[in-house]
């Protein structure tokens, strides 16, 4: 893990050049932004070669549409009708990491947690809707899109947290913050795209978007591993 780990950072240190200085290194992000995605992949399946889940099948399937959900946005300035390509697979990957997640409830759909502590629930309920509020006027005809990958992303969070008790400590903060992590970049991606420029927005999304699904795969493989 600390080898893939030292690996991941100079992937990821490589992409925020790119990003910063992309008047000069352009070039530099159609090899660093594939290889964001496609490291993490290989880091789940050579590190946990040998132990078949469910659970390790559709992280992996998620992380797939992750990748395709990059590389749609990644060109979607100079081809802007890939913007909703890239909104439905990360849709996709996000509605793939509430199933992976639920796998841990017995019964399914099983939500002790929220039902123990209510107010989480009320204020995902209070952050979804100023986060929609504040975006409504500059969606246009991407509202119901946008209210439907709101959803989604605060409903993965919601399964996240549910794991608590049900993994181990270190699995379950993992990817609770990678959970996190990922509402983080998106509502800043959201805020700069539909309401106002933010200074170094691509920066700070892609720093809190990588942070977001490596430590997902690293909560996962804790998780893969206690399957042995």
């Amino acid at each position: 893990m600390k080898k893939f780990t030292v690996l991941f950072v100079l992937i990821a240190l490589a992409e925020l050049l790119a990003v910063y200085y992309s008047w000069r290194f352009e070039w530099l992000e159609y090899i660093t932004k594939p290889l964001i995605l496609l490291s993490l992949m290989g880091f789940l399946v050579v590190s946990t070669k040998g132990i078949s889940c469910k659970f390790k099948s559709i992280i992996l399937i998620a992380l797939v549409f992750s990748w395709f959900g990059d590389m749609f946005l990644m060109i979607d300035e100079k081809f802007p009708v890939l913007f909703i390509f890239g909104l439905a697979s990360f849709l996709i990957s996000h509605l793939l990491y509430i199933f992976a997640f639920n796998q841990n409830a017995h019964p399914p759909l099983d939500v002790p947690l929220i039902k123990k502590h209510p107010w989480i629930i009320f204020l995902l309920i209070v952050s979804g809707s100023y986060i929609f509020k504040t975006l409504q006027p500059g969606l246009g005809e991407m509202v119901v899109p946008v209210i439907v990958y709101l959803m989604a992303i605060l409903a993965m969070f919601v399964f996240a947290l549910n794991r608590w008790g049900k993994v181990n400590r270190s699995s379950f903060l993992w990817i609770v913050f990678g959970a996190l992590f990922f509402i983080i970049s998106d509502s800043i991606l959201a805020f700069d795209k539909f309401h106002e420029h933010i200074n170094n927005a691509h920066l700070i999304i892609m720093a809190t978007y990588m942070f977001a699904q490596y430590a997902i795969v690293r909560g996962a493989y804790l998780q893969i591993l206690e399957t042995k």
